[in-house]
């Protein structure tokens, strides 16, 4: 049973037995969030459930998307994140940017240091992921001037 087969079901055990999530949850050993989630997953549309399990992207790759509300970003991020075999992580990242630029106006150039805010966000998830398999590794940023050096260490 893939995700969205899940969340139907549990939608449906809701509705049958006119319970609460927390109640359902209980029942099932699980938390109330974890029902809501499963449920917001039906938030998206048949043709991005489809692309979503047939590119084999995770319920966390699918909730990160489904924070875009517009249905055109939501395919174009299901599709980038499956071609670049994102990680969770990067899949997020991605969102985030999305979401910066609707929230700026698509018609505003990003500005140098939004741009540099994702590209230090992009790093510093980079060097935990390096952390995360036991290795030494940190990011030092220097700023002479103008301009700014990044300094990566890794043991």
């Amino acid at each position: 049973m893939n995700m969205f087969e899940e969340a139907e079901n549990i939608r449906a055990s809701l509705a049958l037995r006119d319970m609460t999530q927390k109640k359902l949850g209980s029942l099932m050993g699980v938390s109330q969030p974890y029902i809501a989630n499963k449920v917001r997953l039906l938030d998206f549309s048949p043709e991005a459930r489809r692309l979503i399990t047939d590119t084999g992207l995770s319920e966390r790759h699918a909730r990160t998307i489904l924070r875009l509300s517009d249905e055109c970003d939501r395919l174009y991020a299901i599709d980038r994140a499956a071609r670049g075999k994102m990680s969770v992580a990067q899949c997020e990242i991605m969102v985030d940017c999305m979401l910066d630029e609707k929230k700026h106006g698509e018609s505003d150039a990003p500005t140098p240091t939004g741009q540099l805010s994702h590209f230090e966000k992009g790093l510093e998830s980079s060097v935990s992921l390096l952390r995360r398999f036991g290795f030494y590794a940190r990011v030092k940023r220097e700023k002479h001037e103008d301009i700014l050096y990044y300094t990566i260490t890794v043991k």
